[in-house]
C-alpha cells in the first residue's frame, strides 16, 4: 500500500500536474465538438446574424442575453400568455456576448470553431485552479493540492459550461475569479515563495471586474476573497476586511450599473432575483441549496430534481440533507485543526447562495466545485495520514467513506461529463423534431400559428428562431394555448371564442398531476411543467381578470385553489375560421392541423399522459 500512496503522491506533485490536468479536463469534453448549435444557442446565432425572417431577433453583443423585457424579447409569441407583462429576465454579460461576437466574425459558420474556443477557456481555468491549490497548500502538502485540482478537472459540474456555447459565460467568469484569486493571494501573502507582488493590489480588483461582466455566477468570487479575509489572511480583523475595498468596490459598482441598466430578473419562478425579490429567495435557498450541496457532494443529481414527482423530490431533499448533515459531523475535527478547510468551507457555502437563485442544476455548482475540490481533498488526505492517539478503528472508517468519494469524483464524474454532449443532442433532436412539424409553407409567413394543446409550451420556446436560421418561413407569431399532457375541453360559444379547461389547471406545479391518480415518482412532464413554470412567478389570477396579447384576448373565468387559471376564454380578432389563423394541435409526438369546433359545440382533446410524451 505505502509504495502505490507514495507513486500517488509524486505524480500529483509533478511540476507539469496542472498541464496534464488541463488536457484531461478537455479530452473529456470532446465529444461536444460534434454538438454543434443547440437550444439558447440558437438565440444567440438569431442576435449576431439577423435571420431574413426573423430580423427583430438583432442585437448588440453587450444585450446578448438580455432575453426578456420589453425590446428585449428575441421573437414574438415567444413568451406564453400566462407571463406577467412586467416580466424581464436578462443578464449582463457584455464580455461573454463579445466572446460569441468574436466566434462569427472569425467562423461564422463553424460551431466546431467555436467548442474549441470554449475549451480553450476550460483549459485555463484547470490551470488557474491547479495553482491556486498549490499557492495555498502547506509545506510538504503539494500531492494534496494535486488531489483538489484533480476532483476539480474531473467534476462534471464544468461539464455544460465548457459544452454547452451558451453556457460559455460561466467558464469565462470561473477563468477570471480564479485570477482573481491567485493576484490576491500573491499581494497578502508576502512569505509566499515569490514574495509579495505589488501590481497584485490591483489586478485582483480588475480580474473581479471582468469576471463579473462575463456572467452573475461570479458574485461567488466574493465568497472566496471574504473567506480568504476570514480564514487565510494576517493580522488585525479589521485591517484584512480592509484590505478588500477594492474588490468590494468593484463588486458595488457592478451591481448598481447592472440595475441602473435595466438588468435582472422579476415575474418568473425559476429566475430569482435576490435584489429586487430578497424574502422569495430567502424562501428557496432553503430549499435549493441542499438540493445543489448534495449534489456537489454524490448525492442525488440536482437535474434529478425537475424529473421527479413533489413527493419524490420532498423525500429526495430529505435524505440530501441528512446525508449532508453527518458528512458535515465528519469534517468537523478537520475543520477545527485547518484553517485551510474552514476556507474552503466557508467558500463554498457562501458560494452556493448566488446559484440558488435558479432551479438547480448541475452546471450552476462551477463555483462551489472550487472549495469542495480543496475540501475533498483535505478530507481524503487527513483520513489517510498516520495520525498518533487517534483511534484506529474511527480512522479505519473514515478510510472506508473515502472510497464511495473517490468513486464518485474520480470514476462517475468523468462519466458523466463525457455523455452530457450526448445528453444535450438528444433533448435538442427532441426540441427541433417537434419545431420541424410546424407548417412551412409560403402561406404561414401571413398567418399566426395557434396551438391549441400542446404537452409545454418549451415545445415551441426554440422553434420560430431555429426555422428562420433553417431558411424556413415562419409564422407572424406562434402561440399556444394549453401546455398540458392531461385531456383538455375547448367549448365554441361563438365565432371568435374559445373557453377551454384543461384538466387540472393551467401551469400546473412542476411534478404534479391531477388528483386521482396518483403521480409516478419520476416522468419527462414533469421536466417540461417545471419550464412551462419558468414564466409564471405564482402571483394568483383573479375570475374576470383580462389579458391583451395583441390579436388575442384572455378573460381567466375559474381559477384553481392555489390561484391558477382553470377555465380561460380567448377571444380572436377575427373569427376562428379566418386565414390569418393556422389552428394546430399536439398528436404522435408532433404538430397537426385543428379544425375549431363549431359554435355551440364543445370537444374533448385526449390526454397523453402517460404514454406521451
Amino acid at each position: 500500500m505505502k509504495p502505490l500512496i507514495q507513486m500517488v503522491r509524486r505524480v500529483l506533485e509533478h511540476p507539469l500536474l496542472p498541464l496534464a490536468l488541463a488536457v484531461i479536463a478537455v479530452l473529456l469534453c470532446t465529444p461536444g465538438l460534434e454538438l454543434g448549435w443547440v437550444l439558447d444557442d440558437y438565440f444567440l446565432r438569431a442576435a449576431l446574424t439577423a435571420p431574413e425572417a426573423l430580423p427583430e431577433a438583432a442585437r448588440p453583443p453587450s444585450q446578448l442575453f438580455a432575453w426578456v423585457g420589453e425590446h428585449w424579447t428575441m421573437a414574438p409569441g415567444i413568451l406564453p400568455w400566462w407571463a406577467a407583462d412586467d416580466q424581464r429576465i436578462a443578464f449582463f454579460r457584455p464580455l461573454a456576448g463579445y466572446s460569441h461576437w468574436l466566434d462569427f466574425k472569425l467562423w461564422p459558420e463553424s460551431p466546431r470553431g467555436m467548442h474549441v474556443h470554449s475549451l480553450a477557456w476550460r483549459a485555463l481555468a484547470v490551470i488557474a485552479a491547479v495553482l491556486f491549490f498549490r499557492r495555498l497548500a502547506a509545506p510538504g502538502a503539494v500531492w494534496v493540492a494535486g488531489l483538489a485540482g484533480l476532483i476539480f478537472a474531473l467534476d462534471d459540474a464544468h461539464s455544460i459550461p465548457a459544452i454547452w456555447l451558451s453556457n460559455r459565460n460561466s467558464t469565462l467568469a470561473l477563468c477570471f475569479s480564479l485570477l482573481a484569486l491567485l493576484a490576491y493571494h500573491r499581494w497578502r501573502n508576502e512569505d509566499s515563495r515569490r514574495g509579495s507582488w505589488g501590481p497584485a493590489a490591483w489586478v485582483a480588483p480588475v480580474c473581479l471586474a471582468l469576471a463579473l461582466l462575463s456572467a452573475e455566477a461570479a458574485v461567488a468570487c466574493g465568497a472566496y476573497l471574504l473567506s480568504y479575509a476570514l480564514w487565510l489572511d494576517r493580522g488585525p480583523l479589521k485591517q484584512r476586511l480592509l484590505a478588500l475595498a477594492p474588490c468590494a468596490g468593484v463588486g458595488i459598482a457592478w451591481l448598481l450599473i447592472y440595475r441602473l441598466l435595466g438588468y435582472g430578473a422579476t415575474g418568473s419562478s425559476a429566475y430569482i432575483d435576490p435584489t429586487s425579490d430578497p424574502l422569495r429567495f430567502l424562501a428557496v435557498l432553503a430549499e435549493r441549496a441542499p438540493i445543489l450541496l448534495a449534489g456537489q457532494f454524490g448525492l442525488p443529481a440536482p437535474e434529478a430534481f425537475i424529473m421527479l414527482s413533489q413527493a419524490a423530490a420532498q423525500q429526495a431533499w430529505r435524505l440530501g440533507t441528512g446525508a449532508l448533515v453527518i458528512f458535515a459531523l465528519l469534517l468537523t475535527p478537520l475543520m477545527r485543526r485547518s484553517s485551510q478547510a474552514r476556507f474552503w468551507a466557508f467558500g463554498l457555502l457562501a458560494a452556493v447562495v448566488p446559484s440558488c437563485a435558479m432551479y438547480p442544476g448541475n452546471r450552476l455548482l462551477i463555483f462551489v466545485s472550487l472549495g469542495a475540490s480543496g475540501l475533498l481533498a483535505l478530507f481524503i488526505a487527513d483520513a489517510w495520514q498516520t495520525q498518533r492517539g487517534r483511534n484506529t478503528s474511527w480512522t479505519w472508517a473514515l478510510r472506508l467513506l473515502t472510497i464511495p468519494l473517490l468513486l464518485v469524483h474520480l470514476a462517475h464524474n468523468p462519466r458523466t461529463t463525457w455523455a452530457t454532449a450526448d445528453n444535450l443532442s438528444r433533448l435538442n433532436t427532441f426540441l427541433t423534431g417537434v419545431a420541424d412539424t410546424l407548417p412551412a409553407d409560403a402561406d404561414v409567413r401571413d398567418q399566426q400559428a395557434l396551438i391549441i394543446n400542446a404537452p409545454s409550451s418549451y415545445l415551441t420556446f426554440y422553434a420560430t428562431t431555429y426555422l428562420a436560421l433553417k431558411g424556413q418561413p415562419i409564422p407572424t407569431e406562434t402561440s399556444t394555448l394549453v401546455a398540458s399532457v392531461f385531456a383538455t375541453r375547448v367549448h365554441r360559444p361563438d365565432a371568435r371564442s374559445l373557453t377551454v379547461t384543461p384538466e387540472g389547471g393551467f401551469v400546473m406545479p412542476a411534478g404534479t398531476v391531477p388528483s386521482p391518480p396518483p403521480a409516478p415518482q419520476s416522468h419527462f412532464s414533469f421536466f417540461l411543467q417545471t419550464f412551462d413554470n419558468v414564466y409564471y412567478d405564482g402571483r394568483p389570477f383573479t375570475p374576470g381578470q383580462s389579458l391583451d396579447r395583441r390579436r388575442i384576448g384572455v378573460e381567466i373565468v375559474r381559477v384553481t385553489d392555489d390561484g391558477r387559471p382553470e377555465t380561460v376564454t380567448f377571444r380572436f380578432d377575427a373569427e376562428l375560421e379566418d386565414a390569418s389563423w393556422r389552428w394546430l394541435q399536439w398528436q404522435n409526438g408532433g404538430y397537426v392541423a385543428w379544425r375549431p369546433p363549431d359554435v355551440g359545440e364543445t370537444v374533448t382533446l385526449p390526454a397523453y399522459w402517460p404514454r406521451d410524451p
